[in-house]
């Protein structure tokens, strides 16, 4: 290490450090052979490779049972503990209020598909024309995120 870098304990206090070190160890498998249901492979072999390891989101049996409301408090709580980490000054007049605009975009808007409550109605309509030829949408906008970095993916389909 250089004489001017910290380690990682050295920036974090006693707690911290052995809350991330909880974490670290309830979320990685105890030995490389451990698959968590991965189509047999671990999650250190699959690393960024994701490519067909589920076709359901995965969600926790109790995903809803918090209110829209204790979520938003809850991840605004955190994602304000991200900025400031990132040394961003939270006083400043473009960041006031960023913490609690984050919580709601994502689970007002963002995610809010997430919810079983939010799913669009099917809706059905007389052919009254009697048309009876494929129907053909083009130039679907579609919006979604990455599961593994939270990323948005935005497209059209042609």
């Amino acid at each position: 290490m250089k004489p001017n870098e910290m380690s990682w304990n050295t920036l974090l206090d006693n707690e911290e450090h052995k809350e991330l070190t909880d974490h670290r160890q309830s979320v990685e498998p105890t030995s490389p052979s451990e698959t968590n249901g991965l189509n047999g492979l671990s999650a250190e072999e699959i690393g960024d490779n994701h490519f067909s390891t589920g076709l359901d989101t995965p969600m926790t049996a109790d995903a809803f049972e918090k209110s829209d409301s204790e979520k938003k408090i809850i991840i605004a709580k955190h994602f304000k503990a991200i900025m400031e980490t990132m040394g961003l000054d939270l006083t400043d007049d473009s960041l006031k209020g960023t913490p609690e605009r984050v919580a709601k975009m994502y689970i007002e808007e963002i995610f809010s598909g997430l919810n079983p409550k939010n799913k669009p109605k099917i809706a059905l309509f007389d052919n009254k024309y009697q048309y009876n030829q494929m129907l053909v949408e083009k130039d679907i906008s579609f919006y979604s995120n990455c599961e593994h970095h939270f990323v948005p993916i935005i497209g059209r389909a042609m």
